[in-house]
């Protein structure tokens, strides 16, 4: 059964991209289906937002950059096993107000089981093909 995780992360004004505000985003041991990453209006440049997992950035996948954007919803499409203490927020805010991000994650027990996946292969052991009965 799929779950939706939500979660926001406030992030203090004056809070500079050299030394984000840094939170976990706790889930659970699962599938990571997807993450709708929800930047309200108002955040207007000011503002910028990654995600890390295990130490390593994954979105944007650059290792220095940060998503900078305004009343957008950007959906990223994850597909892997995470655990509950996977994956870490961090943010910037230059801005002289609050400003609060918004991620939904939805999460599944087991990875879905594709076409590719189901396809089996037969395989004849040669010692089988050139004995004689």
């Amino acid at each position: 059964m799929d779950r939706l995780y939500l979660h926001s992360v406030t992030v203090p004004a004056g809070t500079l991209q050299a030394a984000p505000h840094s939170e976990p985003f706790p889930l659970e041991d699962a599938y990571l289906i997807l993450i709708n990453l929800i930047l309200p209006k108002g955040h207007s440049g000011y503002t910028g937002i990654r995600i890390l997992r295990s130490g390593q950035e994954i979105v944007p996948y650059s290792n220095t950059k940060f998503i900078v954007s305004n009343d957008r919803v950007i959906p990223i499409s994850f597909r892997s096993a995470i655990n509950a203490s996977g994956l870490v927020i961090q943010a910037y805010n230059t801005d002289v107000y609050d400003h609060t991000f918004y991620l939904e994650a939805t999460i599944t027990d087991t990875p879905p089981v594709t076409a590719s996946a189901l396809q089996l292969e037969t395989v004849i052991s040669p010692d089988v093909l050139s004995s004689t009965t």
